[in-house]
């Protein structure tokens, strides 16, 4: 958690504010900060921000990394012997408090801290972090609360660790004296387990000037100075875990010469006007091509060191900036950062009272090398791209005195510390969050590879069934074209069939009535109006719902049926639930009448009966139809010998049909219909 009680403390956003507003010389790594800013964000919330993205917009996000990757300082780390940092007192759980506190000159605006970790080289993890804290908090002593003010909050939700990196905290504290770190959980150092507070280096910046450089340090345990490797002193001496290793520049050859034991060697850097000096940094030769290296680390770097200011080229006005004491290991850097006074010069004179002597017992040489000499004022290298005046002559015709001042190391462009340290913290979130994405990716990949094969398998089963499908469609198709002929002439069959059949009695009772004109006339205008019907079911047999006025009471149609087929016989019909009847659609009207009618038909024509007696029953589960005559019946047994075109009727009109002889004589025909199993309700 990132959290802030100053007022005028902001998130990460100011520090990018702070970043565009720096000079022209940062606008490399402007350009960098300012096209990733919407690329990582802190890291919590940063995984559940990526489910959220599409595999498209990840696909670019990780591209963006890479190509931000390629333009950021690299994690290349320092060997040899040298300053590692402080280290607290242990302890056996993580719940103890360690701070370090280190005290500004004046009280100074400040906008950015950087806590570098002490790195150690773990069995199976490699470059690790040893001894950071998971949780901390930056308390800082401004004119409003000289007893301490908490700036900043850090917590495991911010995962500090594992890292490398230096960790920024961007900030805006007006006015502060002092700046403290307070370790809140420790984690552990690799080779006891037990608890420790361990930082490699402390940097408070105000844009580009390092306040806490060579400052007053106090610390809760351990010791502020020491003659081994580790002190509390050594976290504001400048000295970093890393070798500065840029994306971009040419590579430089730094300046060596050798001399004899006794003789100073000099190197003057002419400014070209009068300057006030704030800091000068020196930059170690290459000594990195090889592993193991051929020589220490520190090869070249002075034992005693003389620097001194003029503004007079004879160094007759010469006052002196600096006597570094670069005499034990642990004081010697890649960068020595060493601040100054404030003296204004021209001229800055570098006499090497001591050189660096070789441990070959076959030469006798002394040597002294400098990769690049840089000379701030107002955070800007005053000696970049300025000639300088040797009284020795470099040990190989490759190593250019203009090597001393063009801005470049033995890995390309040398950077601002504070852009540097941008660059690397940047990094780190960069790695740590690529991984993730590539897992996401690689989940996205697979789920698509297995929705793939899962479609390979699906189409040809989407063939399959559409081919099904259209094979039924035309089977179904050429059912109901069937139907529609069978329909059509069972249609033609029973209605026209009936009615001729109707109209062939009719016109028998005509003749026989010649002596009584009236009833002549009366079965006349009866063939006559059936006639008219019989045209009618003609015209529409093959849609008889055209012709559905003919069959809207089926009581009553049934009622005019029998008593036009039934004239000269005694004939009974009785019906139950005509209310239910209502509820058929007219199509199934239509069929119950028309069986009806068949019936009628069959009783006529084949069973010699006199008398006849219909029954139709309707509840709201089902309707039966029963005809009864007293004729000769059929031969056989009962259900073998049922008429044809009964038995296409019923199979249209989706019933059932049964036929039972009658004591003495005579046959019942019966027709049965399920509203639920045969869905004929409307």
């Amino acid at each position: 958690m990132f959290t802030g009680q100053n007022s005028h403390l902001p998130f990460f956003s100011k520090e990018n504010t702070l970043i565009a507003q720096r000079p022209p010389a940062l606008s490399s790594f402007k350009r960098i900060l300012l096209s990733t800013l919407l690329l990582v964000a802190p890291a919590r919330g940063q995984e559940s921000g990526l489910n959220d993205l599409s595999t498209d917009q990840l696909e670019k996000k990780l591209e963006g990394i890479d190509t931000q990757l390629s333009q950021l300082a690299n994690f290349t780390m320092r060997s040899g012997v040298g300053a590692i940092g402080h280290r607290s007192k242990s302890h056996q759980t993580s719940t103890n408090p360690e701070w370090v506190e280190v005290a500004l000159d004046d009280e100074k605006d400040i906008d950015l801290i950087v806590l570098v970790p002490t790195i150690g080289r773990l069995t199976r993890e490699g470059l690790a972090a040893d001894g950071f804290p998971r949780a901390l908090r930056v308390i800082a002593g401004t004119p409003g609360h000289p007893d301490g003010e908490i700036v900043a909050s850090l917590d495991r939700r911010d995962h500090l660790l594992p890292r490398i990196a230096p960790l920024t905290i961007p900030c805006r504290i007006p006015q502060a004296s002092w700046i403290r770190i307070e370790a809140m959980e420790l984690s552990t150092r690799a080779w006891d387990e037990r608890f420790i507070f361990q930082l490699s280096e402390v940097l408070i910046f105000r844009d580009q000037k390092n306040l806490a450089l060579r400052r007053p340090v106090r610390v809760s345990s351990g010791t502020i100075s020491s003659p081994n490797a580790r002190g509390a002193n050594y976290l504001v001496d400048g000295s970093l875990p890393y070798l500065m290793d840029a994306y971009d520049g040419e590579q430089s050859i730094a300046l060596v010469g050798h001399t004899t034991p006794n003789k100073n060697l000099t190197i003057i850097i002419d400014l070209e006007a009068e300057r006030r000096i704030e800091q000068i940094n020196l930059h170690s030769t290459d000594v990195e091509d090889f592993i193991p290296q051929a020589v220490p680390s520190d090869f070249g770097i002075p034992r005693q060191l003389l620097i001194e200011g003029a503004n007079k080229p004879d160094f007759s006005d010469a006052v002196t900036l600096l006597k570094p004491d670069l005499s034990s290991p642990f004081k010697r850097a890649p960068i020595l950062m060493l601040p100054v006074s404030g003296a204004s010069c021209r001229f800055i004179r570098f006499t090497i009272e001591e050189a660096y002597r070789s441990d070959d017992p076959n030469t006798n040489s002394s040597f002294v090398g400098f990769g690049e000499i840089e000379i701030f004022s107002d955070n800007a290298n005053l000696a970049l791209g300025k000639t300088a005046q040797l009284n020795f002559k470099p040990t190989d015709p490759s190593r250019l005195v203009s090597s001393l001042t063009d801005g470049r190391n033995y890995h390309g462009n040398i950077l601002p510390i504070r852009e540097w340290i941008k660059q690397l913290s940047l990094r780190h979130d960069l790695e740590s969050q690529r991984p993730k994405i590539v897992d996401l990716l690689k989940t996205r990949y697979d789920e698509q590879k297995t929705n793939l094969n899962l479609l390979l398998w699906i189409l040809p089963l989407l063939l399959t069934g559409t081919i099904i499908i259209v094979l039924v469609n035309r089977i179904n198709q050429q059912r109901a074209i069937h139907r529609a002929r069978e329909l059509i002439a069972a249609d033609l069959h029973d209605e026209l069939g009936a009615n001729l059949h109707a109209i062939g009695l009719l016109g028998d009772l005509t003749r026989a009535s010649d002596a009584n004109p009236e009833k002549r006339e009366s079965l006349l205008l009866r063939m006559r109006t059936l006639t008219q019907k019989t045209g009618a079911a003609a015209r529409y047999c093959t849609n008889m719902l055209e012709a559905k006025e003919n069959y809207e009471d089926v009581d009553v149609a049934m009622k005019r049926s029998s008593s036009r087929l039934l004239a000269d016989l005694e004939h009974e019909i009785t019906f139950e639930g005509e209310d239910h009847l209502k509820r058929l659609s007219p199509r199934r009207r239509i069929d119950i009448c028309l069986f009806y009618k068949e019936c009628l038909t069959n009783i006529l024509k084949h069973s010699g009966a006199s008398e006849v007696t219909t029954h139709l029953k309707a509840d709201k589960k089902e309707i039966i139809l029963e005809v009864t005559d007293n004729g000769f019946g059929m031969d056989g047994d009962s259900g073998e010998h049922i008429p044809p075109s009964l038995k296409r009727r019923a199979r249209i009109i989706g019933a059932q049909i049964q036929t039972k002889h009658q004591d003495p004589q005579g046959l019942k025909v019966t027709l049965m219909l399920n509203y639920r199993r045969w869905r004929f309700l409307t």
